[in-house]
This record gives structure tokens, sequence and C-alpha cells, in this order.
């Protein structure tokens, strides 16, 4: 008996307890109001409705509010937002917090109405914000090289009143990923975090710190920029459209991965250095180019009287230079660490500055006497070179017009010509 009533107690127990929990998400027991229903009440599971009651900013928290349809609700906070600034002239209202990077280096406008930044100065912000105002003043300039070979940069925003940005702004940031340009700017832009002028005829600065390993150059882009991709490490390949007509100074130098490079038959003009990279093996020129052309990979110009570039990546460890070239290029052989030795042709006159500087393998070099000049550094640092000779007299070879420090770190100590030797201390 004692054993049954107990039974009945349990299950009276659990009958009410399922009754408390099935008017807890339906009003009223889920009969709507009508009590003279005799239907139990449907059970649900909640379904929260989310209502931000009062939105987090940089100094005070917010309030979320979460209801059912049911009639139950229950309110939590929302965390400081310290991106949810009020913002008045570049300063949140708030919490004080300027909104752009901070001792940045300046320099007024000559005519004292504007300022120039100059350098990052004492900044060690990592993701730099060029103001558009300094001591109430606008700032419309980035001068030349202000943030050259900063590595810890990884990201710059540039504002709309920058109307002028000098050479080589952001060359050999390595870390930097990220370019961005205020969309009201009227003479600059970006692009997938690199920058350009507004409409985007001249790519000025790829951001060089990407992973990507390809790059494609937009069909709008007729120039490349001094030092655009320089030092740019991840680069394997890069295709440039025949819509490019000129290729800045240093475009591509020491893209330590780019392998090989294609030139369209649109480009005109290349500047110095632009391809010197040490994997580089193959430089090739569409054959309709009206002014440069490629032999064996390496770069010419459309007659093939100067050698532009070598493409020092390559393994050979030695080079005939053809005998159409009269004129070997400035940095030509600049770094190519494979080659032991050159011979250069007697149609040659000029030796350009830097053209086998550094060519550490390079042991023995015998100088036509067509030369008549040799630039400066053109063989210097040249370590294991032992051996110079000239195909002409001791009076030809002092008539040769040389640069400054042509021969610095030779360990040759002499020039040994026909009849004579020439001294090289």
């Amino acid at each position: 008996m004692k054993k049954n009533f107990l039974i009945t107690l349990l299950t009276l127990a659990m009958i009410s307890f399922s009754a408390i929990g099935l008017a807890s998400c339906g009003g009223n027991g889920g009969n709507n109001g009508d009590n003279s229903s005799s239907e139990p009440p449907a059970m649900h599971t909640h379904v929260w409705n989310e209502y931000i009651s009062k939105q987090a900013t940089c100094d005070e928290k917010g309030e979320v509010l979460y209801s059912c349809d049911c009639g139950e609700s229950y309110t939590a906070e929302l965390p400081i937002d310290s991106d949810k600034h009020n913002v008045v002239d570049e300063a949140c209202v708030d919490c004080g917090k300027t909104l752009y990077s901070e001792v940045l280096e300046y320099t007024l406008s000559d005519d004292g109405m504007n300022y120039i930044v100059t350098g990052i100065g004492d900044c060690t912000d990592t993701m730099v914000v060029i103001p558009s105002k300094y001591n109430s003043l606008p700032v419309t300039s980035i001068g030349e090289e202000a943030f050259y070979n900063c590595d810890r940069l990884t990201s710059v925003t540039i504002p709309d009143g920058v109307t002028s940005i000098g050479n080589s702004v952001f060359a050999y940031c390595r870390s930097l990923t990220s370019i961005e340009v205020n969309e009201n700017n009227v003479n600059y832009s970006s692009l997938d975090g690199n920058l350009y002028n507004k409409d985007k005829t001249e790519l000025i600065q790829y951001a060089i710190g990407k992973t990507a390993t390809s790059f494609t150059i937009p069909d709008s882009v007729t120039s490349i920029g001094d030092d655009a991709f320089a030092l740019c490490s991840r680069l394997t390949s890069v295709t440039i459209p025949d819509s490019v007509t000129s290729i800045g100074d240093d475009a591509f130098a020491l893209c330590s991965n780019l392998t090989s490079v294609m030139i369209p038959d649109s480009v005109t003009s290349i500047g110095e250095n632009a391809f010197h990279c040490e994997s580089l093996t193959s430089i090739e020129v569409d054959g309709n180019n009206a002014n440069y052309s490629s032999l064996d990979g390496n770069l010419y110009n459309k007659d093939q009287t100067e050698l532009i570039q070598y493409a020092i990546g390559k393994a050979a460890t030695s080079f005939t230079i053809p005998d159409s070239v009269t004129s070997i290029g400035d940095f030509a052989f600049c770094d190519c660490f494979g080659l032991t030795s050159v011979t250069i042709g007697n149609s040659v006159t000029s030796i350009g500055d830097y053209a086998f500087f550094n060519c550490i393998n390079l042991m023995a070099i015998a100088i036509p006497d067509s030369v008549t000049s040799i630039g400066d550094s053109a063989f210097s640092y040249c370590e294991s070179l032992t051996s110079i000779t000239f195909n002409g007299t001791v009076e030809e070879w002092n008539a040769i017009e040389k640069g400054n420090d042509w021969n610095y770190g030779v360990p040759a100590k002499e020039v040994v010509c026909t009849g004579g030797i020439v001294s090289l201390q």
C-alpha cells in the first residue's frame, strides 16, 4: 500500500513539472489564455530573436535583448568595442583617441600652407594612417622615400587630401601587404592593396609583403613605376600586359624568386637595372617589339648593339658577348655569381657603370683595345679576379676613360698590355 502511494505521488509530481515546463514556453501553459480549452499545451524549443538595445562604444558597454515569441526574454551585456569611435576631426570625442598615426616626420611647405610627410619618425605603428591635417594645416604630400625600407610597416592608409606622392615612397618595405587610398582622392587609387594613380594607368607600388606567388598587371596600366616590385621575394611570375609602354628603374630589382619574364611588343622604355634578379634565367621579348630584343634569354636593344641585362640566374660558367655588341650596359652582369669567365668581343667600346660589380667568381678578364671607357665600379668587388689583360699598348690603356673605383676590391694588381705592364697599386 505504501509502495503504491509513493508511485502515485511521483506520477503527480512528474505531471506537475511537465505542465510548468510547457507553460514556460507557450504562454499560460500553451492555451493562449483560453482557460476553457482541455487540450494540453504544445512543447517547443525557444527561438531567440536578437535586438541590440544599446550599441557598445569605445568607452561604454552595450546591451542586447533576446526574446522568444512565447514571451520569454533576457538581456546580455555587449563588451566595449575599441573600434567604435565617435569621430570629429579624426579624433574620438568619447575616448580621445586619435585615429591616425602620430609622431610621423613632417616638413612645412615653402608657402607655409600645408605639410609634407617626410618619414616614419618616432612612430611605432605597423599600420600607418596618414592624417588629413597636421598642426591644423592640410597634409597634401608624401615626400620621396618617406617610408623607404621600413621593415615593420604592414599597411598604409592615405587620405583624400594627398595630391602628391614622391618616388620610391614605399619601396623595399618588405612586410607591406596593403596600401589603401581614400576613394575620394583625386590623384591616387588602390586596387587589391596596391598603389596606382587615379585612373590606374601607372602601377606605383606593389605591396611586396604579399604572399602571392604570381601577379597579373591590370590591362589599364601603361607604366610600371621605379622600384614598383623591388625586393619582392615571393613572386615567381609576373604577367605584363601589352598595354605597358614603360618599365621604370629597378622595377623588378632583387625579386629573388622571379625566374622568367616576358616583355610585350608595346614596351618602348626599360629603366636601369629593371631586371636585376638573382634567380632570373630567361628574359624574353616579343619579336614585334621595335625597341628591344632577346637572345638566349638575355636582354638587348633591338639591333643588339647594347647588352642591357644578362639573366644572372643562369647556371652557365662562361659567356661570350655577341660580336654585334658595342656597349655593355650599366649593371648588365652585376651580382652574377655563376660566371667564371666572360669573353668581350673587339666590337665593344664601352663598359657601363657597375657592369660586372660583385661578380665574385669571375677569375680573368681580357679587355679589347676597342674599349674607350670603363664605368664607375665596373669591376668592383670581383674578389676572384686575379688576371686583367688589355689587347693594346700601355699608352692605349692609359687613354681609356676610367670611372671612380672601377677596380675597387679586385685582387689583380696589374694590367698586362701588349708590350708592357701597368700597375694598379
